[in-house]
């Protein structure tokens, strides 16, 4: 059996809510967020600086309720920023253009 040692364990809801945004889907079945954190975090895994910094991400950008998608390092490559940055960007010329 694969154990983690915890200070590499993806345990939090952070971590998931981050992977799951990226990714662009609602998963809950461990083995695939550990796998999607591991595409996330490169060749070399997951470990103790790669966790403090989706916890950071998680805390202070990818929040639950309104997420900072134009201010997040990973929106050019994570699905649900992309997607917010498609409907920001309509909003903008359709607001545009009915001003003008």
């Amino acid at each position: 059996m694969l154990r983690l040692r915890s200070a590499h364990r993806p345990a939090r809801r952070r971590h998931r809510r981050v992977a799951n945004r990226v990714h662009g889907r609602a998963e809950r079945r461990r083995w695939q967020l550990r796998l999607d954190l591991h595409r996330l975090a490169g060749p070399t895994g997951p470990d103790a600086a790669f966790n403090v910094a989706l916890l950071e991400l998680g805390t202070r950008i990818c929040r639950s309720s309104r997420p900072s998608c134009e201010r997040c390092p990973l929106r050019v490559d994570c699905a649900t920023g992309l997607a917010r940055t498609f409907e920001h960007r309509e909003l903008r010329e359709s607001l545009s253009e009915a001003a003008a």
